[in-house]
Formats: C-alpha cells, structure tokens, sequence
C-alpha cells in the first residue's frame, strides 16, 4: 500500500495524473455510447459498408485514446533522477493494439446474444492490460525494471474486474446515468491498472544502460497524445450528439415497429432478395416464425410458376400490385396481392395482403349471381347464359330442343294463406320435384326464373320424348299436395312450350312465345301444358287491339251499369243491389267482365272505370225506393292509389248519397301485397260510415285468418263453395261451420252464384244471411224490388238492420 502510495505522490506529476484521468473517462463515455448505438442496430440487419467504415473511425479514435490514457501515464511519470524515451516501434504496437481493441469490442457488442456484454468486458480488460504492458516494454529508462509479480497480478486483476464490471453495467442498462457510472468505473479500471502496474515496477538504475538517441522524446509524445486527445474530444462531442440521434431513431422506429406489428398486412423489409425483417401479420401469413424467416430469399416463398416476390420490388415507386401464390409452411397455398416501395440503403418494404378472403367472397358472390337463394336452382341470369349456349350448340349439331316455363297456378292465393315464409318452403319443394324429374340419362336443366316461375331446358326432342309428354309428366309430378308444417297445401302448375328452331330462332323470341303458351294454358284454367302455335300470336293481337278499344269505349260511353239483387234469407225481400258493368263493343257486342277487366287491369284503365261505376251506382241508388243498399266493387288497383278515400268523398257528396247506403266489395288477392296499408283505407272508409265486404270468399286457399284480422262488415261466400253444396255432400258441413265461425267473428254473410231452390234451402238452413245470384234473375238496368218468392216473413229491409240486429 505505502509502495503505491509513494507511486501516486512522489513518482507523477498531479496535474498530468488527474488529466490521464479526464482523458480515460471521456475514452470510456465515448466507447459506451458507440456500443450502445452498435447494439441498437444489430437485429439481423447485415452491416451496411459505411456502418463499416465508422466502426473503422471509432476504433481508430477511442483506441487512440485508451492508447493515450497510457501515454500520457507515462508522461506523467516521473520518478527523481530519470530520463524516459518512448520506443517508436512498440508505441505505434500499442496504438494498433487499441485500434484492433476497440473494433473488436464494438463487433461482439453488436452482437444480439446473451453473453456478448461480457465476452466483450473480458476483451476489453485483456485486451488494455495488453496494450499497457506492451507499452512498458516500449518505455526505455537508464536502468533495469524489475517487477513485483504480486502487485503486478493485482493491477491485471483489479483492471480486469473494473472493466469486466463496466461493461455489465454500461451494456446491460440503458440510460445517460448507467453509462455515467460505467463510464466512471472502466475510467478506474484503466487508471488504477496502470498506477498498479508502475508501482509494481521499481527502476535500478544501471550505468551501462542509456535512453538511445532515436527514441521518441517526451515532447513528441506528448504531441501525439495532444493530437489523440483532440480526435477524441471531437469523436466524444460527436457520439454525445450520435447518442441523442440514436435516442430519437430508436423512439421512431419502436413506434415504426409498433405499427407494422399492429398492421393487418403482412410487411417484409429486404434487400437483394434477402428478408431483413417481418412483422407478425406476415409470419402469420407464411406459416413461419420471424427468426426462420430472417437472413431468408424471397424467391423460397412463392409456389413454382408464379411470380417471385422480389419481382415487385423493382415496379418503381408507385408500382401495380403484383398478385402472386404465397407458399405457406403447411404446404398449401394462399393467393396474395404484393406491392413493394424502395426505402433506404437499397431496401425495399414489401407489403403482403391476403386474398383468400376476396376470392372466397368473389367466389360467393359469383354463385349467388346465378344461383337462386331460395331453391338453390340455377337463376335468370344462368338461364339466359344457358339458353344462348344451348342455341349455339345446336346450331353446330343441328339438333332441337324445347323449352319448358312453368308457373304455379293461384300461387298469390298461397302467400296469403299460408305466408310468404311458408310459400317459399312450397318452391322450395317443387324445386326439389323438378330436378328429381329429370329423366336420368338426359341433359335437361331446371331454372327458377323468378316468383312461381320455373323453366326446363329439354335437350333431345325426338320421339322418345316429345315435348309434350315431357310437359305432362312436369304437371302431373308438381300437382301432388305440399305438406308445410303439418299441412296440406294443394299446387298445380302449368306449362307452356316453345321447340327451337321451329317456335324461334333466337333466345328472346323462343322465350316470349313460350311465355305466350303458358298465358294461354292458364286461361283455360290452369293445371295443363299448351305448346305454341301461331294462333296464339292472333290472340296476342286480338287482346291488344280489345286493350286500344276500351280506352276508345271509355271516351264513347260504351260502357253501363247493371245491377243484381241481393236478397234476404230472413224476409225473401231485395235488400241491397250489386252494381256490375257492361261494355258493349260497337263490333263484338257484349264483351264480359272477365275478358276486359284483366286488360283494363293491367293497362290501369280501371282507375277510369272504377271511377264511372262507382259514380253511376251512386247516382242511380239516390233514386231507388227503400233505402237500399249498393254494393260496389273496387279494384287492387284503386285500392293502392292513395286517392281512394277521397273519391269516394267527392262521389257521395256529389250524389247526395248516405255513406251507410254504400258498400265497398274487395277480394283477399288485393291484400297480398300491401296488406297493412290498405287496410287503413278499409278501416278509414269505414269510419264514415261505408261498408266494407270482403269478397268471393273460399275461392282457391281462403284463411279465416284474414276476416279475424280487418273487421269487414260481411263476407261474401264465393259461386264455387255454392256450386259444390249438392255435388259433395261434406262440403254442406264445411260451408257450416264456416258460417258459424264468420258469425262469431260479427260478419254478416252473403252468398253468391245462388241459382236453384236447392242450394237456397241448403244455405238457409246453414244460417247464411243473404244470397244473390240467378235464381233471382239476371242483371238488369233497373234493379229488382219487393218480394221475390211468395212466402212472408218477418220483415228485415236492409242489411245494415239485419247487421245491428244480429250485434244486439
């Protein structure tokens, strides 16, 4: 200890002693702030060539100042009665020594293992106590240096440990006051290595021993070392600045890196068709983790024959997307959209979307575009694909084929029994019926072509299948009843037929005169095929020059009202009148209602005509003896105008009519399609006083559901649940439990078509209200009154009081 002691006080010089010590310190911040930025960069990032070039400069520098540390403590060195000289050889050793020191240091501090702050704490001691006893050895002194090994092991050790304890610290925690403090203890460790090794070193001074001419003067070291100090002043100024660079850098890109890992795009960063780095969402996409994806070629991820993923890295800096198939670890592939921008030191950042999800969905898509939803049968769009398809290819075979459309007879009947739920379960099964249907072997094809519309191509119209039997095996396999939660539900279609070329040559034309056949199949009432011939085109012709007439008519005054009676089952007494119309053509003559009111339907001319009956019904009622009422039909058509309620306003004030004197007449088919709205038109007339009937009730599915639902002030049976009363004697208990459930509900019942004494005795004991119908003769000009039948009964003269009487 006192040796030491002796070695500090009376052996060196204070001030160039306590300047070794700023010098060492400013060479250990340096150094720990140049290790800090190496281990920020090293990741899998290969070093960048002027990365290397300044590991070049840093190890030149802080070598030099570690070198200097020595240098000048030696200089400071200064024991009583001695010359020193600095060997040139062994300086510019040590120097190079330090260079290689630092360089070494830096490279295993980059290193991203866990033991690299160690190895390089170990390195650094060594690699200094190396450096100081190579320069002792430089150092020429008039005499022979004889060593105290002891003393000598505990400078090695004691620099070793300090150094080895620094760079732990400096290394191992981030931060300016951990660098501060290993800065401080590699600064012990070298100065205290090297007062240690000087005071284990004492000098016998030999007389035959002199400093040689050619060494290297205090002076000129003191040069070199003024010269070493200022690189590393600069390079110590220049890491303080580096460091705040690199705190910076480090803080964009955690927030770069936070970003990329949130992005739901994969994101690869290369180079030369090396990958650099990944983030999460494309080790996900590949299949791999990012430490076997790193230091790996692009080319290796792609599936043979498709495009490499370094091709987008050269598209430009606003490239296309490049699509390619990405080759997943498990050995399947994923179809991918790639777009690559150059980024800095010759990287490129490829960004990596998915397309599986896209594909499946266009796929989806795709299917849905011609698939039905609702029966899973090819749609429109593949019927019209395929119809053109077909006509090419028998163009090229010279073959035939038919075309089958099919629709559901009454099928507005069944949505408003049943629902509309419930009526899709009905397509759906006949769907199912039409495609079991096809004859195996054949290559006939089923499409829904949109509501109750369905279409068979049959390919092959020889004589083994005509078309026609083919139709008559469709009607008859759809026919059978549908069972819809636990019900039977009767179906019948009907078909028309068009063959090519013979009925069209193109698709449209093949299309609308099949269409034109299955119009003619229904109006001889349905449940049957009808094959196109060119009479039908006549028809089609006839129907719109009748369409062009009863507009003419309307202007004309063709048109009248005639009424027919409604009489009651209680007093045999005309109780009311129904108001029908007639049009009597200046060249056909009388043309019936159920030829022109379809046309005037559907060309919406019977606005106009509801219009006129309901005026004149109103006007002619004014007149009539009685008080009778009169009972108008009103059209869907009407009925969904919004106008409605107030033309009847208008009418009954400007005949003087009553509104208790007037009932409306409305089928269930007008509620099928707006049920709720209309209803609240029904409801409004009502307030005001109209009646409102719901008419040719039990005609094809009739529900109860809808007489519970809108409170109708009576219910007219239809002529077909009359007409069966003597033919099927069960129906007569139907038709009476049917009267007595609408007279619970408070309806009021009228039947119509009643045309002999049979069916009016029959429904009289049934409970029926009133009746209506041939029996009491046919529509006149002038309505029928008084009695009707020769017997007297209490007297009941209108509905409304048979109505009111009933209720109380």
């Amino acid at each position: 200890m006192y040796r030491l002691l002796t070695c500090i006080t009376d052996e060196h010089i204070p001030g160039l002693l306590a300047l070794n010590g700023l010098i060492g310190f400013a060479t250990a911040y340096t150094l720990f702030s140049l290790m800090a930025v190496a281990r920020r960069r090293q990741a899998s990032w290969p070093v960048a060539p002027h990365l290397l070039a300044r590991h070049l400069v840093v190890g030149v520098a802080a070598g030099g100042g570690m070198w200097s540390t020595h240098v000048l403590g030696m200089l400071a060195y200064d024991p009583a009665g001695l010359s020193l000289g600095f060997e040139a050889g062994s300086m510019a050793a040590a120097f190079g020594l330090g260079i290689l020191l630092v360089c070494a240091t830096l490279a295993i501090a980059r290193s991203p293992r866990a033991g690299a702050p160690a190895l390089a704490a170990v390195l650094l001691a060594l690699g200094f106590a190396g450096l100081h006893l190579l320069g002792l050895e430089g150092t020429v002194v008039p005499g022979r240096i004889v060593w105290d090994l002891p003393l000598a092991g505990a400078a090695v050790a004691a620099g070793a440990g300090l150094s080895a304890l620094a760079m732990t610290l400096g290394l191992g925690r981030p931060g300016l006051p951990a660098r501060l403090a290993a800065s401080a203890l590699l600064t012990l460790g070298i100065c205290g290595m090297h007062v240690l090794a000087l005071a284990a070193a004492t000098v016998v001074p030999d007389a035959a021993i002199t400093v040689p001419a050619l060494m290297v003067p205090r002076e000129a070291a003191a040069w070199c070392v003024a010269a070493a100090c200022a690189l590393l002043l600069h390079l110590a100024a220049h890491s303080l600045v580096a460091d705040a660079r690199a705190a910076a850098l480090e803080v964009a890109l955690d927030r770069l890196r936070a970003l990329t890992e949130a992005a739901f795009e994969g994101i690869a960063i290369c180079r030369d068709g090396v990958i650099l780095d990944v983030n999460p969402s494309f080790c996900r996409l590949v299949g791999r983790t990012a430490d076997a994806l790193r230091g790996g070629s692009l080319d290796g991820l792609t599936e043979p024959g498709s495009p490499p993923l370094r091709a987008a890295c050269g598209m430009g800096e606003e490239p296309d997307s490049l699509e390619t198939l990405l080759r997943r670890a498990e050995g399947d592939a994923v179809p991918v959209e790639v777009r690559a921008k150059p980024w800095r030191d010759g990287t490129s950042v490829l960004a990596v979307n998915s397309l599986r999800e896209q594909r499946e969905a266009d796929r989806r898509l795709r299917r849905i575009a011609v698939r039905d939803l609702a029966t899973g049968l090819p749609n429109r769009v593949a019927f019209d694909a395929a119809l053109r398809a077909q006509i090419t290819a028998c163009v090229r075979s010279n073959a035939a084929f038919a075309l089958h459309r099919i629709d559901l007879d009454r099928f507005k009947d069944i949505n408003v029994v049943i629902g509309h739920a419930a009526a899709d379960q009905v397509l759906a099964t006949l769907a199912k019926r039409l495609v079991q249907g096809v004859e195996p072997g054949t290559l006939d094809r089923v499409f829904r072509l949109g509501d109750d519309e369905f279409a068979v191509i049959q390919v092959g119209t020889g004589p083994q299948r005509p078309p026609e039997a083919v139709a008559l095996q469709i009607v008859e396999h759809l026919s059978a009843p549908v069972v819809v939660a636990d019900r039977q539900v009767p179906v019948s279609v009907s078909v028309g037929i068009a063959l090519w070329p013979e009925d069209g040559s193109g698709a449209e034309m093949l299309l609308r005169r099949s269409g034109l056949a299955l119009d003619r199949a229904k109006l001889d009432g349905g449940s049957r095929h009808c094959r196109f011939d060119d009479s039908l085109v006549g028809a089609i012709e006839a129907r719109r020059a009748l369409q062009a007439d009863l507009a003419e008519g309307l202007r004309a005054d063709a048109f009248s009202v005639v009424y027919l009676p409604v009489v009651s089952f209680a007093t045999r007494r005309v109780v009311g009148h129904e108001a029908l119309l007639r049009w009597h053509h200046p060249i056909l003559g009388e043309i019936p209602p159920s030829r022109f009111i379809p046309l005037a339907e559907a060309s919406g001319a019977i606005v106009d005509l509801g219009r006129f009956v309901l005026r004149e019904a109103c006007r002619a009622a004014v007149t009539w003896e009685g008080a009778p009422l009169v009972c108008v039909n009103v059209s869907g058509v009407q009925l969904r105008t919004d106008e409605i309620v107030a033309l009847v306003d208008a009418t009954l004030a400007e005949t003087g009519l009553p509104p208790q004197r007037l009932q409306l007449d409305v089928t269930e088919t007008i509620l099928i399609d707006d049920r709720h709205r209309i209803a609240q038109r029904l409801e409004a007339l009502r307030r005001r006083g109209i009646r409102v009937a719901l008419d040719d009730f039990g005609k094809g599915l009739s529900s109860l559901q809808l007489p519970r639902d809108i409170p109708f002030d009576a219910v007219k049976l239809d002529v077909s649940v009359i007409g069966s009363l003597l033919v099927h004697r069960e129906q007569r208990g139907v038709v009476e439990a049917m009267i007595r459930l609408l007279h619970q509900l408070g309806r009021v019942i009228v039947a119509e078509g009643v045309e002999t004494k049979e069916q009016w005795d029959v429904l009289q004991r049934a409970g029926c209200d009133f009746a209506q119908g041939s029996l009491f003769g046919t529509p006149r000009p002038a309505p029928l009154t008084g009695d009707v039948l020769l017997e007297s009964l209490p007297q009941v003269t209108r509905l409304a009081d048979h109505a009111r009487r009933r209720q109380g």
